[in-house]
C-alpha cells in the first residue's frame, strides 16, 4: 500500500503530510499528542501513538484510530409505511 498525499485539519489549521491506512506522517509543529483529535476529509481520527522520526523534530509518525460518528441521518422522503389510504 502506497503513502498518499492528505490534508490534515486539526486545531483550524491544514498541515500537508502522507497516510498509509490509519498511520499518518505529519509535520512535528503541528504538536498532535496521544488523544488529540483530527480530519482528514469526511473522517475523524483520534491519535494513539507518536513518534518522532529519527528525533529530529521534523517529522511525526502517527497512529489512529477512526472516530466513528453513529448519529443518526434524517430521512429524505418520508415512510409511508403504516399510512392508510381511505
Amino acid at each position: 500500500m502506497a503513502w498518499e498525499k492528505v490534508q490534515i485539519h486539526h486545531n483550524e489549521v491544514i498541515y500537508l503530510g502522507h497516510a498509509q491506512g490509519n498511520m499518518f506522517s505529519v509535520p512535528c509543529s503541528s504538536g498532535l499528542g496521544v488523544g488529540d483529535n483530527f480530519k482528514v476529509g469526511d473522517k475523524e481520527y483520534e491519535v494513539t501513538s507518536t513518534l518522532d522520526v529519527a528525533d529530529r523534530g521534523e517529522v511525526l509518525l502517527v497512529n489512529t484510530m477512526e472516530v466513528r460518528v453513529d448519529k443518526s441521518k434524517t430521512r429524505r422522503v418520508p415512510s409511508k409505511s403504516g399510512e392508510a389510504d381511505v
